[in-house]
């Protein structure tokens, strides 16, 4: 018998009483041409546990139809995969499916958002806009840099995606994918390592050059991977290029972007770009 289950964070019954099983799908972010990276986890509910992951399972991935790929989950739940996606930029649906030994399949859908790797980027931390209050300032700012052609990209910890898709339209806020990020580093607080899939996003997108928002742990994340950092507000423990809300900050950045004269932003520098905002300013 075939159980076919479509949804986004969807729990499908495929090995009994004890055996709900959760696939969770990230956003995925692929640079115009190239495929995207897609990590998707595999969880199962026991009764005497909340969800472990399920390792040995096969999963098929695809964005484009008939193009799909397949990986097997890691003992940690995760699969990951190369999944070919279109040349045109926009948003396109993720979709993954799993079948047991039974049988039976489930389906999962996400989000796989391809961007042009020549148009400048900005990530937002999740944090200066979370709030409706928060949200309402930044939206008319953020929506004028996206009618100019900057990318937008946000940045959150713990957040699901889907309801993070439905908070942005709610509030008129340009869509963009929800990337994850988190940080590690020794006891000391040396050797920052900064986790998620921003890190991925970043290094495919030599693009996405600046980050932006009110906290010090993403600005000092969003510099270990060599962006500007641009504090929204200001009082923070770091010297960054700061700004006092998100219209000062896009005026600013349209400014720095006529200053620089580039189209094709993947050739153009961190210190460049810092170097435009700074005289952007005056």
């Amino acid at each position: 018998m075939l159980k076919m289950l479509c949804g986004v964070f969807l729990a499908a019954v495929l090995a009994g009483c004890s055996g709900q099983v959760t696939i969770t799908v990230p956003d995925a972010v692929a640079a115009s041409p190239a495929d995207a990276p897609v990590a998707v986890r595999l969880q199962q509910q026991e009764f005497w546990k909340l969800q472990v992951p399920v390792e040995g399972a096969l999963l098929r991935m695809s964005v484009v139809p008939d193009n799909t790929r397949a990986a097997y989950t890691r003992a940690d739940g995760y699969a990951s995969a190369a999944v070919p996606a279109p040349a045109e930029p926009g948003r396109y649906v993720l979709t993954v499916m799993l079948q047991d030994h039974r049988g039976d399949e489930a389906c999962q859908t996400g989000t796989c958002y391809v961007l042009d790797p020549n148009r400048l980027a900005v990530v937002i931390d999740w944090e200066a806009i979370e709030d409706d209050d928060q949200a309402r300032q930044a939206a008319e700012p953020l929506a004028r840099l996206a009618r100019a052609g900057v990318q937008i990209v946000y940045a959150a910890t713990g957040t699901d995606p889907c309801q993070a898709h439905r908070f942005l339209a709610d509030q008129g806020l340009p869509d963009g994918p929800v990337l994850s990020w988190g940080t590690k580093s020794n006891w000391r607080g040396k050797h920052l390592q900064v986790t998620g899939s921003l890190p991925t996003a970043r290094s495919q997108l030599p693009a996405l050059l600046i980050a932006a928002g009110p906290e010090d742990d993403f600005l000092r994340a969003a510099e270990k991977l060599n962006m500007l950092a641009i504090s929204i507000g200001a009082g923070r423990e770091r010297e960054y290029i700061e700004v006092p809300d998100f219209a000062a900050f896009a005026d600013r950045l349209l400014a720095a972007e006529g200053l620089l004269g580039e189209k094709d932003f993947k050739t153009v520098s961190t210190d460049a770009v810092g170097d435009a905002m700074r005289r952007s300013s005056k």
